[in-house]
């Protein structure tokens, strides 16, 4: 159990690293109040030496807080990690919290923190285990629907494919996905408003099969992929569009749709999210756990998952900043 993140501060030219068995999911609500309450909210979880970083098996979620350069560099969320509108509206806001400082998304996760501080990434980096999938069969249900392929053929004829999955194992499986495009069922228009209620496309691939083009965008974080899908794809042209789902609907010509919400609703999902009440401690639970096991049966519980450093602050003091920064 927990939601791990590796938290980093940078002072005169050097960095401090601290670890957080549980503050991944809740980091976006933890760093929005500002610097000053962001830069205390890490002092006060464990500081740990190298031994300390996590690699992006286990990485839910980090930051870095540069104050020398004043940049705040970070991912994690259980919410705008994954919505892409949802973050966009928050990180806007965000930026007029810390408003002196530059606000960035780490979109290649824990890797591109440990590149921001001159850490070797390949030490965050996980033994590279092909997950790939070369089916394009559309999942059961309509709103299973993760992601987009699209191909454009040679003759300029549009395929669309709804899928289940990640964007990577797609994209990976390039000699199987160049044979398969033509074979599965396809979609001439998608209209993915009608099929997701209150969810967002989480990425979404291009082929251009003329132009010999890839182009790739991910709401979720992925370390080190980039670097292999261009391996992969050795002769095209690859790009990868970081959250930017625009170009996707650009290059399918209206032929793709994804659902909308105004910034007014999302605004009103951010302030339940931010001013709501504190979440339960974890640590309660995992000592109820433990008080509750069968006798006669160990349990071995991580000391880390034993602490849980919270920087409460004021429901009024929140309220405040909120409407500021809307």
């Amino acid at each position: 159990m927990g939601q791990r993140a590796n938290l980093i501060i940078v002072e005169q030219n050097k960095y401090t690293l601290y670890y957080s068995h549980w503050c991944a999911s809740t980091l976006p609500r933890d760093l929005f109040w500002g610097a000053e309450h962001a830069i205390n909210f890490v002092r006060i979880q464990c500081e740990v030496d190298e031994s300390g970083w996590l690699d992006d098996v286990w990485a839910e979620g980090a930051a870095v807080i540069d104050c020398d350069k004043r940049v705040l560099l970070f991912y994690g969320g259980e919410d705008i990690q994954y919505d892409i509108p949802l973050r966009r509206v928050y990180l806007e806001m965000l930026g007029r919290a810390w408003s002196t400082w530059e606000v960035r998304w780490a979109y290649e996760g824990i890797a591109e923190i440990a590149d921001y501080v001159g850490y070797p990434r390949f030490k965050v980096l996980s033994e590279i285990k092909e997950d790939v999938t070369s089916s394009l069969s559309p999942p059961e249900e309509k709103d299973w629907t993760d992601i987009v392929g699209s191909f454009r053929l040679d003759d300029g004829t549009l395929r669309l494919f709804p899928l289940q999955g990640e964007v990577e194992s797609y994209i990976l499986a390039r000699t199987n996905l160049l044979q398969q495009f033509h074979l599965a069922s396809c979609e001439e228009t998608l209209s993915l408003d009608e099929w997701l209620e209150d969810d967002f496309p989480k990425g979404g691939f291009h082929v251009d099969l003329a132009e010999q083009t890839v182009d790739y965008w991910s709401a979720k974080d992925i370390p080190g992929v980039p670097s292999r899908i261009r391996a992969i794809w050795v002769g095209w042209n690859v790009t990868w569009h970081y959250d930017n789902y625009e170009h996707q609907l650009a290059a399918t010509a209206g032929k793709l749709r994804f659902p909308h919400k105004s910034k007014e609703l999302i605004q009103t999902y951010l302030r339940s999210i931010l001013l709501g009440d504190y979440e339960k401690n974890p640590v309660d639970t995992i000592l109820k756990i433990i008080d509750e096991h069968p006798e006669g049966k160990d349990i071995k519980v991580n000391p880390s998952s034993l602490r849980y450093d919270q920087l409460e602050l004021d429901l009024s003091k929140r309220e405040k900043i909120f409407s500021l920064v809307l």
